[in-house]
């Protein structure tokens, strides 16, 4: 039996163990005014949200007041504000898009519609050369945008891979690039699962997105703007798993940032986070059967022997108290690295992405941007092997000097 827009109509049966924790959820939505992070202070959904149902429409309403504004804008030949609403409304229509597990049916068609059309209007407006291709991968098509930076020779370039269903549109900033800002060639993709990937039912599984991603590295090496030895990879959430795993399988990314982390066991994101990110994946996987999908995360974590075969240099970038993966974890994957290596943790911070205290609220991208842009171009030693401790609201950030550990007693040495 289905529903409105083929949806459909549920027994008293749950379909995964955690859904009767939805009222919990709709609890957090209204009380915080946030769809997920809630280790975060801060709305991020409007006033009208009272439940996680409630998120689509308004949402939708948000995107389309600033899709209004933008067309009114262009109509005035105001294009570079119409550039800069028109990359709100891409934001919204995600926000919108981001609560519904499922597909093929008119409202996810329609926010997925309407998401695509702004965002070529970014495209066309933008100052910075953007370009939208299609990566040719196992019969099928993946949508990429690659950024042009200002280079007159092939010059280094940096391979973007969002979190789990983070679409290419939204980071890196297209208004505020700062890896373009900073000489450096962009490629962002929707992979298996992701964006409008997905929206053409090109499913996740435990290891597509790797061979997605070296479909993508052979584009980039192709591109006559690409210096093949200057590649540098960022993956974020759930992308620094998918980056650290594709980096141990192909040597052509030189460096790697990586953070949000979801390196190692899922545990976190599936079974302790927000209960959506669970229902999330399995609908990017195309799974029903709960125990089938447990099966598939199991082995979505990173193994000893990825790890020391990473010779790409490494930075890690990871929240003290990350809900989605321990810091024990993450060090221990640290440890692991075998070539050279630098560990920022962001004391008393979560599974953070946007703008930090730690760094005086400078985006992190742009930190990310600058440590990127001196592996490739020589600029740090040949060899080095960094922990720094970032706190909020004080010191040097990722100037600061090596800490000895992050642990008591070790700890104690850098407070």
């Amino acid at each position: 039996m289905t529903g409105a827009g083929d949806r459909p109509i549920p027994n008293m049966a749950l379909r995964r163990r955690r859904d009767d924790q939805q009222w919990i959820l709709d609890w957090m939505v209204k009380t915080t005014g946030r769809d997920r992070q809630f280790f975060y202070d801060g709305r991020t959904l409007p006033a009208a949200v009272k439940s996680y149902a409630m998120i689509p429409r308004e949402m939708e309403k948000e995107a389309r007041h600033k899709e209004t504004l933008a067309k009114a804008a262009e109509e005035r030949g105001h294009h570079l504000t119409a550039c800069e609403l028109y990359q709100k409304a891409v934001t919204d229509y995600h926000g919108a898009l981001h609560p519904l597990p499922y597909e093929g049916n008119e409202e996810s068609a329609y926010l997925y519609r309407k998401m695509e059309e702004c965002f070529h209007k970014v495209v066309r407006y933008n100052p910075t050369p953007m370009e939208w291709v299609e990566i040719p991968w196992e019969g099928k098509s993946l949508p990429a945008i690659f950024y042009k930076a200002d280079q007159k020779v092939p010059g280094p370039t940096v391979f973007f891979c969002n979190g789990m269903d983070v679409p290419m549109e939204i980071f890196p900033d297209p208004l505020n690039n700062p890896f373009v800002a900073r000489g450096m060639n962009v490629l962002a993709i929707d992979g298996p699962g992701q964006g409008i990937a997905l929206h053409r039912k090109i499913w996740i599984t435990a290891d597509n997105w790797q061979r997605a991603g070296k479909a993508a590295l052979d584009y980039l090496t192709a591109r006559p703007e690409v210096d093949p030895g200057k590649i540098g990879g960022v993956g974020w959430s759930m992308g620094s798993y998918w980056m650290m795993s594709l980096a141990a399988q192909d040597a052509r990314m030189k460096a790697l940032a990586t953070g949000g982390a979801c390196y190692g066991a899922k545990k976190g994101i599936f079974e302790m986070c927000s209960p959506h990110f669970k229902k999330r994946f399995m609908h990017m996987a195309n799974m029903e059967d709960e125990q089938a999908f447990d099966e598939m995360a199991e082995v979505m974590a990173l193994t000893d022997e990825e790890i020391s075969s990473i010779a790409a240099a490494c930075l890690m970038i990871v929240g003290e108290y990350d809900p989605m993966t321990p810091l024990e974890e993450a060090v221990h994957i640290f440890e692991g690295l075998q070539g050279s290596r630098e560990f920022w943790l962001m004391e008393n911070d979560g599974h953070g992405s946007g703008a930090s205290a730690h760094l005086g609220g400078y985006p992190r991208f742009h930190a990310v941007a600058d440590w990127l842009l001196d592996v490739l171009e020589g600029r740090k030693p040949s060899h080095f092997d960094r922990k720094v401790v970032l706190h909020p609201n004080r010191g040097r950030g990722p100037y600061a000097a090596d800490a000895p550990g992050f642990f008591l007693p070790e700890r104690l040495q850098v407070e």
